[in-house]
C-alpha cells in the first residue's frame, strides 16, 4: 500500500496483516491549533509555519503533568480528552477551587483542596480545614492514591500510584495528609474510603482503573484474556475516553489558570482519506481520536484516524491518499 501525504500536516499510514489473506491500514493524522481569545469569546486558529505540528508523536514525553505515549498503530475506543492545566482561584486565597471540563458527550467537576491531614479528636478521624491556595497543578500526584508502607515494602494503589491519602490504618492516617484533588460527587468521609482518582491528565495504561476494564483473568484455570476493545491504546483518564467527540461540540473548561472560563466548539475535520484499490476509489472523512488540551500554552491538537482493512490480491496498485477536505483546502 502506497501512502501520499497531500495535507501538508503530519500524518502516518500504518499498514500489516493481522488475518491471512487481509490487509489493516490506520492511518493517523495530526493538526495543531491556537487557543485565542476575542473579546469574550474564544477560537481555535490552525497554526502553520515554524509553529506548526511537524511530525506525529514518535517519542514518549514526561513532564510534572504526565506522560504523553507515542502514537501507534492501535486505534483508541473513541475520542481521548487530555487537559494539562492548573487550578486556578480567581477571588484570592481560598481553601477549595472548582474546577469543570465538558467536551461533548464529557463531564468531569474537580473540588481542589488546599492542604488537609486527618486529625484525631474523641469521634476518631476528622478532615482539618483546608490551608489556603491560589493555584494547584491538576494531576494525579494531587489525587487520591500514593503508597503505604507494609512489613514487606511499600504496598502501591495501583489506580493511582503517585497520589496521597491512601493508607492501611488508622494510626497511619493520623496527622497525615489527604488528596487535593477528589470528586465533588464522591467526597472522603473515612479514612479508608478508596475513591478513584479525578484527573485530566493523561492516564496510564499500567494504572488498574484501565486494567480493570481491558483485563480478566480466570480463577479456576489461571491465565489472563485480553479485552483491546475496552481501551488497551486510551490515554485518557476512563471517564475521558470511550465516547465520541463530534464536530461542533462545545469544549468548556472553567477554574484554570488560563481564564476563569473557556470555551469553543470542535470544528470540523480537516481530513478525507482516499482509497484507491485497483480501479476502485472510496473517500472517507476520519474520526477525531484525540482532543489534547494544553492549557499552560494555550495549545491545543487534535488527531484523526481512519481504519481500513482489504484481500490482499496480487500485483494490485494499491493507494492511500490523506487530502484537506474540500471545505478546507
Amino acid at each position: 500500500m502506497k501512502f501520499l501525504n497531500e495535507s501538508g500536516c503530519p500524518a502516518e499510514l500504518f499498514r500489516g496483516e493481522i488475518q491471512p489473506g487481509t490487509m489493516h491500514t490506520s492511518l493517523l493524522a495530526r493538526v495543531r491549533y491556537r487557543l485565542s481569545r476575542i473579546g469574550d469569546s474564544w477560537a481555535l486558529t490552525a497554526l502553520d509555519g515554524s509553529d506548526a505540528l511537524k511530525d506525529i508523536r514518535r517519542e514518549q514525553t514526561k513532564d510534572d503533568y504526565g506522560t504523553i505515549e507515542p502514537d501507534l498503530p492501535f486505534p483508541r475506543v473513541a475520542t481521548d480528552v487530555i487537559c494539562l492545566a492548573d487550578a486556578q482561584s480567581y477571588s484570592g486565597p481560598t481553601g477549595v477551587i472548582n474546577v469543570k471540563l465538558i467536551a461533548g458527550p464529557y463531564t468531569m467537576s474537580l473540588r481542589i483542596y488546599g492542604e488537609r491531614v486527618w486529625e484525631r479528636r474523641a469521634n476518631g478521624l476528622n478532615i482539618s480545614p483546608p490551608t489556603l491556595i491560589e493555584q494547584l497543578p491538576i494531576t494525579y500526584k494531587y489525587a487520591f492514591g500514593g503508597k503505604a508502607p507494609t512489613s514487606y515494602g511499600e504496598l502501591p494503589w495501583m489506580a493511582n500510584p503517585i497520589g496521597k491519602g491512601f493508607y492501611l490504618s488508622a494510626d497511619e492516617a493520623a496527622k497525615h495528609p489527604l488528596p487535593n484533588i477528589e470528586n465533588p460527587d464522591h467526597l472522603l468521609a473515612q479514612w479508608d474510603d478508596r475513591p478513584a482518582p479525578m484527573g485530566f491528565a493523561p492516564y496510564p495504561s499500567t494504572w488498574s482503573l484501565r486494567q480493570l476494564k481491558t483485563t480478566t483473568t480466570d480463577s479456576e484455570h489461571g491465565g489472563l484474556t485480553l479485552h483491546p476493545e475496552e481501551g488497551m491504546f486510551d490515554r485518557a483518564h476512563p471517564r475521558l475516553s470511550g465516547k465520541k467527540v463530534q464536530p461542533g461540540d462545545p469544549v468548556i473548561i472553567t477554574g484554570t489558570s488560563i481564564a476563569p472560563k473557556v470555551a469553543f466548539t470542535i470544528p470540523p475535520c480537516p481530513f478525507e482519506m482516499e482509497l484507491r484499490l485497483g480501479n476502485e476509489h472510496w473517500r472517507k472523512i476520519l474520526d477525531l481520536e484525540e482532543i489534547l488540551l494544553d492549557l499552560r500554552s494555550g495549545i491545543v491538537d487534535l488527531s484523526y484516524r481512519k481504519l481500513c482493512k482489504y484481500s490482499f490480491v496480487p500485483h494490485q496498485v494499491r493507494t492511500t491518499i490523506l487530502l484537506l477536505c474540500p471545505q478546507i483546502a
